[in-house]
Order: structure tokens, then C-alpha cells, then sequence
């Protein structure tokens, strides 16, 4: 991995994880997107996990792909369990709505 590769991964990233509205639900489309971005980033953890392999003899190497590794399979998990919440929250706002009850 070259730093120019990790900063256009990073500007990937941030573009990726612009979503969402003034009201804090999540647009399905951005729900969409958010889904994109968890399949991209776990893809990228099974080439971290391909990569390790070619690195084997290098500890510092190896180190730091484990390094990248946790903090994508973290990221993945705090997406995930967004995107949970404001499907949750989606779902109880189209109740309320529903019911003619005002929103809380």
C-alpha cells in the first residue's frame, strides 16, 4: 500500500460516507449507498487478508495489514449497526405516520 493509494482510499471513503438528511433518517438511496460501502470495504478486508499472506516474513508488514484489517472490520460493524437503527427508526416514522400520530 503507497501513502498515494491511502489518501485516494480515504477521499473514497469520505465521498462514500456522505449521506443521509437534515432529519436523521436515511433515505433509502442512502441506506443504498451505505450498503455499497460496507460490501466495498469488506472486500478490501479480503485483500488485506490475501495480502497478508504474500507478506508473511515481514512482521511490520504483516502488523500493519492486521492493523488496517481490525479497523475496517470496526468500521463495517458501527455501518452495519447504523443502518440497522435508521431502518428502525425508518420503520417506526412510516407507523407514526400511519396512525396520523405526530412524529416525536
Amino acid at each position: 500500500m503507497t501513502p498515494a493509494f491511502d489518501a485516494a482510499l480515504l477521499e473514497e471513503m469520505k465521498m462514500k460516507h456522505q449521506v443521509g438528511t437534515e432529519s436523521g433518517v436515511v433515505s433509502n438511496e442512502a441506506a443504498k449507498q451505505l450498503r455499497i460501502l460496507i460490501t466495498d470495504l469488506a472486500r478490501t478486508v479480503q485483500n488485506l487478508d490475501a495480502s497478508a499472506g504474500a507478506g508473511a516474513d515481514d512482521v511490520e508488514f504483516t502488523r500493519l495489514l492486521a492493523t488496517r484489517r481490525r479497523n475496517l472490520m470496526v468500521t463495517i460493524a458501527t455501518l452495519e449497526d447504523h443502518v440497522k437503527m435508521q431502518s428502525r427508526d425508518a420503520a417506526k416514522l412510516k407507523l407514526t405516520q400511519a396512525r396520523g400520530e405526530p412524529p416525536h
